[in-house]
């Protein structure tokens, strides 16, 4: 029985050992000097305070995974950081986080979003900047001009910032049309209707007030605004393009139109 109950003892001071010499090297990792994170240093802001983030970040270290503390560059889970700037900045296109030894400083290296034009939500009556890859981030007022692509959305849609409202394909079709038609033609705006969406076509107002149909394929921009200014020289001309009311371009290779 003494035999047994000095086994007993034994084993159970080894798995205490072994627990405070695990708990005791994790300790002394996790609180580390030369793993802790001292600061938050930002850079490449434009538009967006570089303050603002900082405090952010400096808000998400200051908790805790488990007993230890986030301020250590094994915990502060930096696709975690990641993800929650993005989610309150909207306008953070991507960022790079690094470490710095010496004054062991988080780096936070942001790139912002760069607008290509204005997306107004007819559900919403709201406004906002979007980018190249379809986000949009930034609300803003109607614009009476634009200088950059301007799409009018009818679809049933409520989008929060920083949500993809369209594919990046979406935008670069509208891009390569616009520039392939002008000088000769100029888009007021693009407007996407729910059933037309869903079917791949897209319409476009032009500064004249007539309408053109596409298939929103970005392959067939090129050809689209080729076929588009071919018609409007050697068939409609001067005098029946202000009789226009659109021009139907979603069969490739195609054009149909009608007349006031």
């Amino acid at each position: 029985m003494a035999a047994r109950k000095l086994r007993r003892i034994r084993f159970f001071l080894l798995i205490l050992v072994i627990f405070l010499s695990i708990f005791g090297i994790g300790w002394a990792i996790f609180y580390s000097p030369f793993l802790k994170i001292e600061g938050v240093e930002v850079s490449g802001t434009k538009t967006l305070d570089a303050a603002l983030i900082q405090i952010a970040a400096e808000e998400w270290l200051s908790g805790k995974v488990l007993l230890f503390p986030k301020k250590n560059l094994l915990l502060y889970q930096p696709k975690l950081l990641d993800e929650k700037l993005k989610e309150k900045f909207p306008k953070i296109a991507s960022i790079k986080l690094s470490f710095e030894n010496q004054k062991h400083k988080l780096k936070i290296e942001v790139v912002e979003r760069k607008g290509e034009g204005f997306w107004c939500i007819q559900q919403s009556n709201k406004c906002f900047l979007f980018d190249a890859e379809g986000v949009i981030f930034t609300e803003v007022e109607k614009p009476e001009g634009s200088g950059g692509l301007f799409v009018e959305d009818l679809r049933n849609i409520l989008p929060s910032q920083g949500e993809n409202i369209v594919s990046s394909e979406w935008i670069l079709f509208m891009k390569l049309f616009r520039d392939e038609v002008q000088p000769d033609i100029w888009i007021a705006s693009y407007i996407l209707e729910p059933e037309w969406f869903e079917n791949g076509y897209i319409k476009a107002k032009t500064t004249a007030g007539w309408q053109i149909f596409m298939n929103a394929d970005k392959s067939l921009a090129k050809n689209s605004a080729e076929i588009l200014k071919t018609l409007l020289k050697k068939e409609i001309g001067e005098k029946k393009v202000e009789l226009l009311e659109y021009i139907d371009l979603r069969v490739p290779g195609r054009a149909y139109y009608k007349l006031k």
